[in-house]
């Protein structure tokens, strides 16, 4: 049986954790609402049968409708 695995990783240097106070906490936040999209986009491949080129290009106009926003 074949395993299909998704991975999300971001390394950045331990040093930059101890010198800026709040990079932990943006980190975290960068976590959470790239798990949200992904949990999304997901979402909308099992439920709603949706192609994935179609669920990207929807993911990538609202990531860059949020950060017109912003």
């Amino acid at each position: 049986m074949e395993d299909n695995t998704v991975n999300y990783s971001i390394k950045s240097d331990l040093i930059v954790n101890i010198i800026y106070q709040g990079e932990i906490h943006h980190q975290i936040l960068n976590h959470f609402n790239t798990s949200r999209d992904i949990f999304w986009a997901f979402n909308r491949l099992i439920e709603e049968n949706e192609e994935p080129a179609l669920i990207i290009a929807d993911l990538l106009k609202m990531k860059e409708e949020n950060k017109s926003e912003d």
